[in-house]
């Protein structure tokens, strides 16, 4: 199973799993990036600040690499697409393709309304149970301190999640504020 990961922060994964009858588990994610000195990928992970050698393309992959391993992890089920923009003082992390099934099955046995809103939810509260796992991980990626998290999500599976950050993250290269 291979990935795309491009300097913008997007990684693929393809949409088949154990929902589409196969037998096996997925194989993990693999996720390339450029880092600027060989060896730069192997920091310890006591560290609790990115490297500000860090581009911002390199943060954005980072940060869809670990979000995209906590959907699978936490959620059992990765999405099909993650992509995430680094603004400023704003991530913006945008998933497609993240219902499981027993969401799919939810949303279409309900009302639309009902359906709807008890999807928004429970993913609503998964995000707020989970921060203490999320955070620290944009926290180290972005050298930034997490302030709050917004999230949002639709009956088509396209999650959205915005972390507003303490400061703008120091990246290598051009910045976009």
């Amino acid at each position: 199973m291979s990935q795309n990961c491009d300097a913008e922060g997007t990684v693929s994964v393809p949409s088949r799993g154990l929902e589409d009858g196969l037998d096996e588990s997925p194989e993990p994610l693999h996720v390339s990036l450029r880092y600027p000195h060989p060896g730069d990928h192997h920091r310890s992970t006591a560290s609790t600040k990115q490297s500000t050698g860090s581009s911002r393309g390199e943060m954005e992959a980072a940060i869809c690499r670990e979000i995209n391993r906590f959907e699978r992890d936490y959620m059992g089920h990765g999405p099909i697409v993650i992509r995430a923009h680094l603004i400023g003082d704003l991530l913006i992390v945008r998933l497609k393709g993240v219902l499981t099934a027993a969401e799919k099955q939810l949303v279409k046995t309900q009302m639309p309304e009902t359906g709807r809103e008890l999807l928004k939810q429970v993913r609503m509260a998964i995000i707020d149970t989970a921060r203490p796992v999320i955070d620290p991980i944009v926290e180290k990626i972005t050298g930034a301190a997490v302030l709050s998290v917004h999230h949002d999500i639709n009956v088509n599976g396209d999650e959205f999640i915005l972390f507003t950050l303490a400061s703008a993250p120091a990246v290598r290269g051009r910045s976009i504020d």
